[in-house]
């Protein structure tokens, strides 16, 4: 309130305060503290987007109306962030979020999960790692195991090979299915290592191990 009053460019302020709001709503939420809600941050943000019409603003939009789970009005304005210069990966992965949520045809989200992977930065670091991991669990979903497999390659070595049990588990299922049962058992051996108290681990590898 005090900077309202004496920032020139109000906009700012309004985007500022709604996206405080937001972080608030998701990672500390606090019962006792009522003044702030999901839909006060989506007033700030419109605020800042009818003083000036900012992609920023409207993206900040979009990500509040997915956090509140309308994710229809969300795809609407991610589509619309499409036709502005803020075109990434991001907004891709973004939009292959809703459509998963509105239970779209994976073909669309895999077509969403191309762009956000064709648009990472070269060379690729692991803040690109995401978009693969998305693409590979969609693709193995399709059962198109082989180019799963290339996709958690390259999240693994993104992540400089510190992933998460899960993940050499979700890798291992993928390897099995494609016959490479060597690195399947390295993968679920990694995964118990990772997690020793996860008995379905140790099942998974036995009847590997019977399996070969």
């Amino acid at each position: 309130k005090e900077a309202m009053k004496k920032v020139p460019n109000k906009d700012e302020v309004h985007y500022e305060y709604s996206r405080l709001m937001m972080r608030q709503q998701i990672y500390a939420p606090d019962s006792t503290f009522t003044l702030w809600s999901l839909d006060k941050a989506l007033e700030e943000a419109q605020e800042a987007y009818k003083l000036k019409p900012q992609p920023a603003y409207l993206h900040q939009q979009a990500q509040i109306l997915y956090t509140k789970g309308d994710f229809k009005q969300a795809l609407n304005l991610y589509t619309d962030l499409l036709k502005t210069d803020t075109r990434g990966s991001e907004l891709y992965f973004e939009i292959a979020q809703c459509k998963t949520q509105l239970k779209a045809p994976q073909t669309e989200v895999l077509q969403a999960l191309d762009s956000a992977v064709a648009l990472c930065p070269r060379p690729l670091t692991n803040i690109s790692a995401p978009y693969f991991l998305a693409r590979g669990s969609l693709l193995s979903e399709m059962k198109q195991y082989r180019n799963a497999l290339k996709d958690f390659n390259q999240y693994d070595t993104l992540m400089l090979g510190r992933a998460t049990a899960d993940f050499y588990e979700m890798r291992f299922k993928v390897e099995v299915e494609v016959r490479q049962y060597q690195q399947a058992l390295n993968d679920i051996a990694h995964a118990i290592y990772l997690n020793p108290r996860e008995p379905v681990y140790l099942a998974e590898m036995a009847s590997l191990e019977l399996r070969v």
